[in-house]
């Protein structure tokens, strides 16, 4: 539960290997929200996740249009998460802003 108790790195590995493997989709978002709270420590290269489950493989069958090399869908939710856990720490603030200024 601690934000910096495990790196971002080592998260975003372990988001690659469950993704290889195919651990539980449950498994999958906790890992995935881990990754959103200490998103600020990735750079970009960190963010370049290989497509490689049954989902990904289907988009591979389609249209050139929908191919992707990097799974995008799990980067986005990642980000989402990111944003959320950013916009609670604000709230978080301004309610501790508001309570010292009372």
């Amino acid at each position: 539960p601690q934000k910096e108790a495990v790196p971002c790195k080592f998260l975003l590995w372990l988001l690659k290997m469950a993704m290889v493997y195919s651990v539980t989709p449950a498994l999958m978002t906790e890992v995935e929200k881990r990754v959103g709270s200490v998103l600020q420590y990735a750079n970009v290269q960190d963010l370049l996740i290989p497509s490689c489950g049954k989902r990904d493989e289907e988009k591979l069958t389609h249209s050139p249009e929908e191919r992707t090399v990097h799974n995008i869908d799990t980067v986005q939710r990642i980000v989402e998460y990111f944003l959320m856990h950013e916009h609670e720490e604000h709230q978080q603030q301004y309610m501790f802003q508001k309570i010292d200024v009372s």
